[in-house]
């Protein structure tokens, strides 16, 4: 028997590397448009259906551009994450800082800057629009009085402004102080922005950082890019997420060639359990062909009863079902699903000639009409065993046979439910 799905997959999952969540959702700086547009309302619903649009966008992508509202009055959004967050952590910090933005409303829009993402709103196209706009400077609290830390940070911040625009907007970077890395730094152009306009983003802002020190920590934002330096490592290491990417995709084939595997095994040997069921299951088949065509003829009134209809009223023929046996056989009691009960004699009739017997001795106990004798149902051939069917009566129940006058009518109801629950079934 296969094992269930959940025993295969949880030893494997608990083989996958741990990820800890850190979408980065400080907020570095927040402003608003001035004026107010002509319906807020309007306004507000429009911003609320693009972004919900651009929730699965951004996380697939890493940014997202949307446009929406009416013709008098356009909203233009676009929000992007820093590259090192992961398709989960962009979409909390999204999540998060779309709930921040309409604090500006009735005005056209604004703009606001967490540690892992930025967004921004207006009711101008401003997409190819790399003009900066502001810059957001933040500044730690506690600074340094080591010109060896103050120099390193000075080179993180020089190294960025050069590094990101030829790494495609992004790169991180880590000085040793003292013979270990104590000050690390990540530079993220928005994905809008050419070469030039992102190398002259990164100049601004990377002068912009220089006023934070002898600070050990700072962060400026602004329309174009984003530059923060610190003594403690923040940002995600891109390299390990795609080590982390091939690893669980490896561990998932391979799972999947597991359960393959399983559920090849569990089809072959079900098809293996049923094909010995068939072949020690009696095969039910038609009259012999040399029946006297008179006695086949009459027989024609009897009901073809399935061996497993049989096989499964008694339980396989449960002795704890037996009630009764003779020279010629012996009897079963049967219960349908539906409560109806029956009796079945299994008969010791063997040879060629058992189904002209079995015939003949049915068509005696059908043309018996005596209100004491139990009522003939209908018949069972197998290749190796005979079976006839008859109406059920419990111990102690003849006396009311003997009594009833409507038993002819009984009988005939009972014999038609039978015919329409087992005729040709």
């Amino acid at each position: 028997m296969a094992a269930p799905l959940h025993l295969i997959l949880v030893p494997l999952v608990t083989l996958l590397p741990i990820a800890f969540s850190n979408p980065r959702v400080e907020i570095v700086g927040r402003a608003c448009l001035g004026g107010q547009v002509m319906n807020a309302r309007d306004y507000s619903r429009a911003f609320h259906n693009i972004t919900s649009w651009m929730e699965d966008q951004i996380k697939r992508k890493k940014m997202a551009y949307g446009v929406g509202g009416s013709s008098k009055e356009k909203v233009f959004v676009y929000s992007q994450c820093v590259d090192d967050l992961s398709e989960e952590d962009c979409g909390m910090c999204f999540s998060q800082i779309r709930t921040i933005l309409p604090g500006c409303f009735p005005s056209p829009g604004g703009r606001v800057y967490l540690d892992g993402c930025d967004i921004r709103v207006d009711n101008q196209d401003f997409y190819y629009n790399s003009k900066i706009l502001d810059n957001f400077v933040r500044c730690g609290d506690t600074a340094s009085d080591n010109e060896e830390h103050i120099g390193a940070m000075e080179e993180i911040l020089a190294g960025l402004m050069t590094n990101a625009p030829d790494n495609n907007g992004y790169a991180t970077m880590e000085e040793a102080v003292g013979g270990s890395p104590e000050v690390y730094g990540m530079a993220n152009c928005w994905k809008n922005m050419n070469y030039n306009s992102c190398a002259s983003c990164l100049k601004n802002a990377s002068d912009s950082a220089r006023k934070c020190l002898p600070s050990t920590e700072g962060r400026v934002a602004n329309s174009g890019c984003f530059m923060h330096y610190s003594g403690n490592k923040f940002a995600n290491d891109v390299e390990s997420q795609d080590i982390f990417l091939v690893y669980a995709t490896y561990i998932l084939g391979a799972a999947g060639l597991c359960l393959t595997a399983v559920g090849i095994g569990f089809c072959l040997g079900n098809t293996a359990y049923r094909k010995l069921q068939t072949q020690t299951q009696p095969k039910e088949q038609a009259m012999e062909l040399e029946i006297d065509p008179s006695v086949q003829e009459r027989s024609s009134q009897f009901l073809q009863f399935k061996y497993s209809t049989l096989q499964l009223a008694t339980e396989n023929f449960n002795e704890a079902n037996k009630i009764g046996q003779g020279g010629y056989g012996e009897v079963f009691k049967g219960t349908l699903k539906d409560g109806r009960e029956f009796a079945i004699k299994r008969l010791f009739t063997h040879g060629k000639s058992r189904s002209k017997d079995i015939y003949t001795e049915m068509d005696i106990i059908s043309k018996a009409q005596h209100k004491n004798l139990v009522h003939f149902l209908g018949c069972c051939f197998t290749e190796s065993e005979s079976y006839i069917v008859y109406e059920y009566l419990a111990n102690k129940s003849l006396d009311h046979i003997l009594f009833d006058r409507s038993r002819e009518k009984k009988r005939t109801g009972l014999e038609e439910k039978a015919r329409n629950h087992y005729w040709n079934s």
